[in-house]
């Protein structure tokens, strides 16, 4: 009995180690792709907090809500930095409006190191537009020059360009 005890111990922890490992990979038949089924966000990196807390300082001043942060796009494997999801727009064709705000830290431009990812990001804001977001791509560079405040309310503007028809 102990003898099948401790073989029935060991089984259970090589299968909780695989589990650990497993990067399974699910078939979405109703949008014809595949999706991860383990797909959890990555931490905001501080860049991206920092602006995230600007822009809840400034949603509170003008009224409106806060932005979410790492949201997942359907059953995609896409997550989104920074969105607004917002049905305020008079001139909307749809209820509700989705900006999306991508702050790119440095590894998006390294070719060397992450040869793929310029592609991915390309796929990515296709993709994302293709649903009917409004994308606007900030690179880290941008973000330090002009600092986390700065780009809250660049982000705002862009919201509220678009929202008001001064950019399609």
């Amino acid at each position: 009995m102990e003898q099948l005890e401790r073989v029935v111990a060991k089984e259970l922890e090589e299968i909780s180690r695989e589990v650990e490992k497993m990067d399974v990979e699910l078939d979405n038949h109703s949008e014809g792709r595949t999706f991860k089924a383990f797909n959890y966000p990555t931490k905001p990196s501080l860049r991206t907090r920092q602006v995230i807390e600007a822009l809840h300082e400034i949603s509170r001043s003008i009224g409106i809500s806060g932005p979410i942060q790492e949201y997942r796009v359907g059953n995609s494997n896409y997550w989104i930095d920074i969105c607004y999801i917002l049905d305020w727009s008079p001139n909307a064709k749809k209820k509700k409006i989705k900006y999306g705000f991508e702050i790119q830290d440095p590894y998006h431009f390294d070719e060397k190191n992450f040869p793929d990812q310029k592609l991915k990001d390309k796929r990515k804001k296709k993709f994302l537009e293709k649903e009917g977001w409004k994308v606007k791509i900030i690179p880290y560079d941008e973000c330090d020059q002009k600092g986390p405040e700065k780009i809250a309310w660049e982000i705002i503007a862009f919201m509220m360009d678009h929202d008001l028809g001064l950019v399609k």
